[in-house]
């Protein structure tokens, strides 16, 4: 069986680890802090978002309220495209503390390890070998970084170390 280890327990981690259990993958989230929780009020979910976590049998709908929205110019004149219908318009507005533990319960307690920050990986010929801060370690075959943007993601700024790459 495939093992994929996810640093982040964000809505991204989450949805990412939730994503892979149909594919018959072992999932593990690993988030640094001590529980599941997200930061902001709000987040706005457009159709085609809705319709993925449909079909990861996710109900955001049970934790959001529909919404719509119209942009105008200038003088006021409502802007229309052609090729958008009204349904275009319509979108999810779901509180992210509320998105965050359904997501945590779809992907099940049991698959997400708290208090266990990525600090560093190695890649080998058996897949990769990820280092947290309280000195364990973790097997896997693939690491997803999904913990943090850019810069402040630990999954991202460590170069992994190769060992044992055969040609």
């Amino acid at each position: 069986m495939t093992r994929a280890i996810i640093a982040g327990g964000g809505i991204v981690g989450l949805t990412a680890g939730r994503a892979l259990l149909p594919a018959g993958l072992e999932v593990l989230v690993a988030e640094q802090a001590d529980a599941i929780r997200a930061a902001g009020a709000t987040l706005g979910l457009w159709g085609n978002a809705v319709s993925v976590f449909d079909d990861l049998d996710v109900d955001v709908r049970s934790v959001g309220r529909e919404a719509e929205m119209y942009f105008h110019g200038t003088s006021g004149q409502l802007l229309k495209t052609p090729e958008f219908g009204e349904e275009d318009h319509r979108y999810l507005l779901v509180h992210r503390a509320g998105l965050n533990t359904l997501l945590a319960e779809s992907v099940g307690y049991d698959r997400i390890r708290l208090e266990a920050a990525v600090v560093g990986f190695e890649e080998n010929q058996d897949g990769v070998t990820i280092r947290f801060a309280d000195g364990s370690t973790e097997e896997a075959d693939v690491l997803i970084g999904a913990d943090g943007l850019c810069c402040r993601s630990s999954a991202r700024r460590h170069r992994p170390h190769r060992r044992n790459r055969s040609a």
